[in-house]
């Protein structure tokens, strides 16, 4: 079975720059090079020295991710998301937590897609 099937969520291409963030270390510039819902791959210059958890901040979208890693590979790694907060651009705090089934996953995806275009669009816009 290839990767693709093995998703519980699609992904999208990205670029995005992202920050790890671990507790008592420097943070580490990574790109985020595709995304879902349930996780992204990134790329990162050492993935085979980071940790099974940890925080990647997004600062294109405002959001937060706590992340497990779940593949690693020579340039990067494929994370799954544990909790994710977010703040749009009204000044409002979006927390979600790991979706528990695919209905109720379609209700949060709905309302943090809408408020991370709307950030997007804004950021973009300046």
């Amino acid at each position: 079975m290839s990767m693709l099937e093995k998703r519980r969520f699609g992904r999208r291409e990205t670029n995005f720059a992202g920050w790890i963030r671990l507790p008592d270390r420097p943070s580490q510039y990574c790109t985020v090079r595709d995304i879902s819902v349930g996780g992204a791959f990134i790329e990162c210059e050492y993935p085979s020295l980071l940790p099974f958890r940890f925080l990647l901040v997004i600062p294109a979208t405002n959001t937060t991710y706590d992340c497990e890693a779940r593949h690693r590979r020579d340039h990067g790694l494929g994370v799954e998301f544990r909790h994710m907060t977010m703040h749009d651009r009204g000044g409002k705090t979006i927390h979600t937590d790991k979706p528990a089934d695919i209905s109720e996953h379609r209700v949060d995806t709905a309302r943090l897609v809408s408020a991370m275009r709307g950030t997007f669009r804004e950021r973009t816009r300046q």
